[in-house]
């Protein structure tokens, strides 16, 4: 789980958004009002969305409108959480039955984390380095279903 966790306001700007997952280089954003979660943007919503304003006829009045489109236009408010107690192997269910790349974490209705696909694949690297440890053959074959 990331925490803490990168987070912004409905009323901030797409742009604001999408320069934010530039430079913290991450792709999903819970969008809060304080720190209750009321929805979640991705890298690909923000991406759509830009590209609608790029499309559109061009005039000044257009333009300085379309820098100031909220999150809260174009964000997800149909989202899947999880309780800080949630356990690990319960959220990798989740996000792989429903195809999630990520799962807001909640402490009651605060969020306080958020958990990606990268978090999963970082414990099963970790893991699988561990087991190579201890069984010392250097390396894993994957097992046949």
């Amino acid at each position: 789980m990331s925490h803490p966790v990168i987070a912004v306001q409905s009323d901030h700007s797409i742009h604001f958004a999408i320069s934010l997952m530039r430079s913290e280089r991450i792709r999903h954003l819970p969008v809060v009002d304080g720190h209750r979660l009321v929805g979640l943007v991705t890298q690909r919503d923000l991406m759509s969305a830009e590209s609608s304003l790029l499309s559109a006829p061009f005039d000044a009045l257009h333009s300085e409108e379309s820098l100031s489109v909220p999150v809260s236009e174009v964000m997800r408010t149909s989202v899947w959480a999880v309780d800080v107690d949630t356990p690990v192997l319960e959220a990798a269910r989740i996000m792989r039955d429903h195809k999630f790349g990520c799962l807001p974490v909640l402490d009651e209705e605060k969020l306080v984390g958020i958990v990606t696909a990268e978090d999963f694949l970082t414990l099963l690297v970790s893991s699988l380095e561990r087991r190579r440890e201890r069984e010392d053959t250097g390396r894993f074959v994957f097992p046949v279903a």
